[in-house]
């Protein structure tokens, strides 16, 4: 008895199963994906200015303030006011 087996085997022509198609899909994610961390980045940037300016702003402040106390102190001093 000889037996004959023939193997048929076709690939799938629609584009959803391509190579073409796939690699198409991953460099538009990755194009999103860039977008999205370059718009992320713009973000944090504009965030660290401003931080970095209210800090400066506070600082300043601080300064303000601890020539006030000490003008305060040396006032007290002068005119024999004890702290409380």
């Amino acid at each position: 008895m000889n037996v004959i087996l023939a193997v048929v085997a076709i690939e799938p022509s629609c584009p959803a199963c391509s190579r073409l198609d796939f690699e198409d899909k991953v460099l538009e994610r990755v194009l999103r994906n860039e977008l999205a961390i370059e718009s992320m980045l713009k973000e944090i940037r504009e965030t660290n200015a401003k931080v970095e300016t209210t800090l400066n702003l506070m600082h300043d402040d601080r300064k303000k303030l601890e020539g006030i106390l000490d003008t305060l102190d040396k006032y007290q001093g002068r005119h024999g006011i004890k702290n409380i």
